[in-house]
């Protein structure tokens, strides 16, 4: 019996310290990366968090809309949308990142989608409901401006809230981005400021037209907002 278990037991051992190895050589050996919830925004500049150790050489499929730059052994990607005779960005694009062994042709490459989308301020309420005519807003009264991604279609639109911008994610952590936000009027009180959002009280009095501006990277989107 006592042979039986001591013969188990470094079974097991032999099957462990086996799968360690193998798990070993394929981080060695196979390209991993990841793109934080695979998507990057207009101006958005994301880390390319690698998990395999192997030499990386990468490609995108669109280097004008997702350009890719590697530094210090470090890959960087960023989302650039193009602008219509009106001066509106495209809603959205796709394209892939695709990481190779450089020392080994043999190995499969990797490929992962990344989403581009463009972005704009909403104005929301205390109550959260999002303001359809920012123009006509309360006097001295608090409202908060979001970054929102606009889904749907142009007759219906779908405004979603982004809650977060990554710059880089790793096992230890996060690491976010946040909006540069400017206005060119005092008499709209800022209140406080998120990474996301922009809270400000109106003036007692009726206004004139002010643009609230949100930097991101080489973007910058605008909205114009008055009192009634």
């Amino acid at each position: 019996m006592r042979k039986l278990v001591s013969f188990l037991a470094v079974a097991i051992t032999a099957v462990m310290v086996s799968g360690c190895a193998s798990l070993l050589a394929s981080i060695a050996t196979n390209p991993s990366f990841v793109v934080p919830d695979g998507t990057v925004y207009n101006g958005q500049t994301v880390r390319i968090t690698k998990s395999g150790t192997c030499s990386y050489a990468w490609a995108t499929s669109d280097p004008t809309h997702l350009p890719l730059v590697e530094k210090d052994g470090t890959a960087y990607i960023t989302g650039h949308l193009d602008k219509d005779k009106y001066g509106r960005y495209e809603s959205s694009r796709v394209a892939t990142v695709t990481a190779s062994n450089s020392g080994d042709a043999t190995v499969k490459p990797i490929e992962q989608q990344v989403n581009i989308y463009s972005w704009q301020l909403a104005i929301y309420d205390s109550a959260d409901k999002r303001i359809e005519d920012p123009l006509r807003l309360a006097r001295n009264t608090q409202y908060t401006a979001k970054m929102v991604r606009v889904g749907g279609t142009s007759s219906s639109p779908n405004y979603v809230v982004i809650p977060k911008l990554y710059r880089s994610m790793t096992i230890g952590g996060e690491e976010l981005i946040s909006l540069n936000f400017s206005m060119g009027s005092s008499s709209f009180a800022k209140v406080e400021q998120s990474q996301l959002t922009y809270t400000f009280k109106t003036p007692s009095s009726a206004s004139s037209t002010v643009t609230l501006n949100a930097t991101l990277g080489d973007v910058t989107m605008g909205i114009k907002i008055a009192t009634k």
